[in-house]
């Protein structure tokens, strides 16, 4: 059985390796980033800025504490560094399981399925065949009209 995943989020990887571990051949394809753009893109950086943050805060107190000259300095470059080294290392731990686990991954946009299933491989600029396909690609959120987004969504 060829077993067909458009989308590298949580969903998509997580039935991926569970379908690899039941002995199916799967192909896993992925535009952007296998692990997911919202953990890998919006919610990992978050929280990361938001513990820096934190630290920034906690600094500010402890001279009450009894605690002297102590100074916090904000560097950006470091904390973008620190974002993608994060981020890296999920993702490519990631793709190590999948790899492990024998799953294909395709790294371009998927069109829709055509008549005999699977989908059409950009890249390769060929059909991929399926027993069965998987679609989970996530979502985007709705902006109601006259609103303006600030995350380019």
């Amino acid at each position: 059985m060829r077993f067909v995943i458009v989308g590298g989020g949580p969903a998509g990887t997580e039935a991926a390796t569970h379908a690899a571990r039941l002995g199916v051949e799967v192909v896993l394809i992925e535009r952007d980033i296998i692990g997911g753009a919202a953990n890998l893109w919006d919610c990992i950086p978050s929280k990361a800025m938001i513990a820096t943050g934190g630290a920034m805060s906690y600094l500010n107190g402890v001279g009450a504490m009894g605690v002297g000259d102590v100074s916090g300095h904000l560097d950006l470059d470091v904390v973008r560094r620190r974002i993608g080294a994060i981020t890296g290392r999920l993702e490519s731990s990631t793709e190590r399981i999948l790899e492990s686990q024998q799953v294909e991954m395709v790294r371009a946009p998927a069109a829709s399925p055509g008549a005999h299933g699977g989908g059409h491989d950009r890249r390769r600029g060929a059909d991929v065949r399926a027993d069965a396909v998987m679609l989970s690609t996530g979502s985007r959120p709705r902006i109601p009209s006259g609103w303006r987004s600030t995350t380019g969504c």
